[in-house]
């Protein structure tokens, strides 16, 4: 049992972080192509059923060690909040947020300023929770208290979000640059 758990539980991993590290690089790399919007915006639904698989293996791995899985520490219920948490992102993104950068490949790759700052605060949300969930998982000792998982993950949202819009603008600056050399 406990070795079906092991293999159910690095393989989510593979599925859900992995899958959110290679839809996030694709997603950056595509910005500036209208080609590779088109191939990547139109795989949104097909990477997230993968999102979604890896996270019903976890489900599945865990039920099978039931005893050592649920131990109502505060550690768990933060790990249950983050997990409903992506739910409803993992839902935002596959859905209303998926189907406006599709949309807007038939507007010449233009997207409204709404749905770009929605799509990077969902991305941030899916990549800071993915890697929360993977990294509190890792240690197995964490004594903290439930609020403090929760300014810590909080934090890190925060940090990730302010990192990416400091890299967007200076992206932005250097094409700027390079179009008035041109």
């Amino acid at each position: 049992r406990e070795q079906i758990f092991s293999i159910g539980h690095s393989a989510h991993s593979i599925f859900t972080l992995g899958t959110v590290l290679v839809l996030d690089y694709l997603f950056l790399v595509s910005q500036n192509s209208i080609l590779l919007k088109q191939q990547i915006y139109s795989k949104f639904s097909a990477i997230s059923k993968v999102i979604w698989l890896g996270l019903g293996i976890d489900f599945l791995s865990v039920a099978l060690v039931f005893q050592e899985a649920l131990q109502l520490t505060p550690k768990f219920f933060f790990m249950q909040t983050v997990i409903g948490i992506l739910i409803v992102n993992g839902v935002l993104l596959a859905g209303p947020i998926a189907r406006q950068f599709q949309a807007s490949l038939r507007e010449g790759g233009v997207l409204l300023e709404k749905w770009k700052l929605a799509g990077d605060v969902a991305g941030v949300i899916s990549i800071s929770s993915w890697s929360t969930i993977t990294f509190v998982d890792f240690f197995h000792n964490m004594k903290l208290e439930y609020y403090q998982f929760l300014g810590l993950y909080a934090a890190l949202i925060v940090t990730l979000f302010c990192a990416h819009s400091f890299l967007e603008t200076f992206h932005h600056r250097e094409e700027s640059a390079l179009d008035k050399v041109s």
